[in-house]
């Protein structure tokens, strides 16, 4: 029976030692994954490598490359595959519990929109009124000028300084009532052209998305 030389001998070991060593490096690779690096204002993120030169740390991942000063580092620990993985779930948890939260958001503003219809509502009637205090406002002041004027009519031409000095009393009073009851009308103009604006807005139909 033939027998193996020493020379085959010799190649079948380093072809073993090759693949087994092969073999080592695709388990270390697989079980890390990078380091870890944590801030000292407590945040952290994940890289791939890194390197140090002049104070200052360069980390190499995906993305990018990200320069940072020594000083701003608190630790660096390598971490494993499992780790980076354990390391993503909080994220996806998190966009998780977002989309509950902007759906919950959504569900309470379809609560709120009757109790603001109502509050708009309230507010258009509390308006009116005020419009209708200032229509007779309006008439008051209306009154008061034309009696201004037939006061004046009736002293005619020559006047004393006294009933000069009260004319322009009464006329100024006047004016100065006059800008005040502009300023308020506009005010309330103003505020129920917006809030019929936003009722209209309340009570538009919804798209549909």
């Amino acid at each position: 029976m033939p027998r193996q030389s020493p020379l085959k001998k010799k190649q079948y070991k380093y072809i073993a030692t090759f693949f087994l060593i092969f073999a080592l490096a695709l388990i270390c690779s697989s079980a890390f994954a990078g380091y870890k690096i944590i801030l000292k204002n407590g945040r952290d993120f994940i890289v791939d490598n890194y390197t140090e030169a002049d104070g200052k740390i360069r980390f190499y991942r995906s993305g990018g490359i990200i320069e940072l000063d020594r000083s701003n580092i608190e630790s660096i620990k390598k971490v494993k595959a499992s780790s980076q993985a354990e390391e993503t779930a909080p994220s996806e948890t998190g966009a998780a519990k977002k989309d509950s939260a902007d759906g919950q958001t959504s569900v309470d503003k379809d609560k709120d929109a009757p109790s603001k219809k109502q509050e708009i509502e309230n507010r258009l009637r509390e308006i009116g009124k005020k419009k209708e205090e200032l229509g007779n406002e309006d008439k008051k002041i209306a009154e008061d000028r034309k009696k201004l004027e037939e006061d004046k009519a009736k002293e005619g031409h020559v006047t004393y300084a006294r009933q000069k000095r009260e004319f322009e009393r009464r006329a100024a009073e006047i004016t100065e009532r006059i800008r005040k009851f502009n300023e308020e009308l506009n005010r309330v103009d103003d505020e129920e052209a917006r809030l019929v604006k936003e009722l209209q807005e309340l009570n538009a139909p919804k798209k549909k998305e």
